[in-house]
């Protein structure tokens, strides 16, 4: 197998380049779950040809393996979402939480 000299996904996935503004939250370190999110939905796009976006927030609810607000790693995430599966954006509906003693849950 021959590795071309450039590859651009965004000439070979055209239907799944979305424009995203850079994510700024100062109240809650939850750029590994927006991160990882990203990748799973890019390789959702590309073998589906449909842009999905998934829920960052149900993530940061649910997933007790992680530390919220507190931060993370991509690999729990992942490891997460293959046992539960992921909730696409529209569907999750946020529970009526307040921000717990040690502030791990995410601010709204």
């Amino acid at each position: 197998m021959e590795i071309p000299e450039s590859y651009d996904w965004r000439v070979k996935y055209p239907n799944c380049v979305r424009e995203s503004a850079p994510l700024i939250d100062r109240t809650c370190a939850s750029t590994y779950v927006h991160a990882t999110l990203s990748a799973v939905e890019d390789r959702i796009c590309m073998g589906s040809q449909k842009i999905v976006r998934l829920s960052a927030s149900e993530v940061l609810d649910c997933d007790h393996s992680s530390q919220g607000c507190k931060g993370g790693t991509a690999n729990r995430v992942l490891t997460w979402g293959k046992r539960k599966g992921f909730v696409p954006e529209e569907c999750y509906i946020k529970p009526e939480v307040e921000a717990d003693k040690d502030n791990t849950k995410p601010v709204e």
